[in-house]
């Protein structure tokens, strides 16, 4: 059951694929309650980003979820590029751009300014409308707590 405040982006269905997202994380629903505070986004983001990176095969239907919300094609196949920037996520062309310069034999001031600039394109352009998560908590021996992304979709709010 989703809570009153969610609300699916039904009303631009015909998405054209884009390369490059900057998508803010809106709010996470977390044990089927409504999380809207900073650290906890940030894990569960932090948590989405390696749980789509593995590609393992039991993510497919997330993955699927993914590229609904964000319109990305790329997002479909087993590796996925995908960044985090605190809550706000980075998909597609932009997200390969940034690994390469973080990975490119450059002095690390020539590639703070490289990446600098791409993130400043991105934030420039983003658009309006954010992602929610929905995730479940599981704890883990030694006080850790691990997040299981079941859903993502795309809201306005």
């Amino acid at each position: 059951m989703l809570p009153i405040s969610v609300s699916y982006n039904n009303y631009n269905t015909n998405k054209t694929p884009s390369f490059g997202n900057l998508r803010k994380v809106s709010y996470v629903v977390l044990d089927g309650h409504s999380v809207v505070d900073k650290k906890i986004i940030e894990d569960v983001t932090k948590h989405l980003t390696k749980q789509i990176k593995f590609g393992r095969p039991e993510d497919k239907e997330l993955r699927i979820a993914l590229k609904k919300a964000t319109g990305d094609s790329s997002l479909a196949q087993a590796y996925q590029s995908i960044c985090r920037i605190g809550k706000h996520l980075i998909t597609g062309q932009d997200a390969i751009n940034l690994e390469k310069i973080w990975t490119s034999n450059n002095p690390l001031n020539i590639k703070k300014i490289q990446a600098a600039d791409v993130v400043r394109k991105l934030f420039n352009a983003s658009t309006h409308e954010k992602i929610a998560i929905v995730a479940d908590s599981v704890n883990i021996p030694k006080s850790k707590i691990k997040y299981m992304i079941k859903n993502v979709y795309s809201t306005i709010f």
